[in-house]
């Protein structure tokens, strides 16, 4: 058995990662696969890139932080 002694209430130490987290959605574009972040206006904002061709991290449209 743990103890915890904080002045946080528990509700707030103990509260999910679901209730805080942003919408973020999977979007495959051919074989590259992208985290992005929706934002209000329906535009989505590149969070993450992932694919094994290096050749797809040097594109200008798909850095972090462009939008689709």
């Amino acid at each position: 058995m743990t103890l915890l002694w904080s002045v946080i209430p528990t509700d707030v130490v103990f509260q999910t990662q679901a209730t805080t987290s942003t919408p973020y959605q999977e979007v495959k574009i051919g074989n590259v696969t992208m985290l992005v972040q929706m934002e209000l206006g329906g535009r989505a904002r590149i969070e993450r890139l992932i694919s094994g061709n290096p050749q797809d991290y040097l594109r200008a449209k798909w850095q972090p932080g462009q939008y689709l």
